[in-house]
């Protein structure tokens, strides 16, 4: 169980700054962290489903938690 913590929140720190990168991006593409716009859109798309589902996660475990 603790592996599945460490990798919810893993994925939300990532997520997280894949989505920076990807604003950053959009504000200065010469910086390049994305280089067209259907890996942009993939990015996105990747990291609020590993958003959405970290934080189930993690709610999930907190409330199994408060059960026992």
């Amino acid at each position: 169980m603790k592996f599945f913590k460490i990798l919810s929140h893993l994925c939300i720190i990532l997520s997280l700054a894949f989505l920076t990168f990807s604003v950053l991006d959009w504000y200065n593409p010469m910086m390049n962290f994305t280089t067209n716009s259907v890996s942009s859109k993939i990015l996105i798309l990747f990291c609020v489903a590993s958003l959405v589902l970290a934080i189930r996660q993690a709610g999930l475990s907190q409330i199994e938690k408060r059960k026992q």
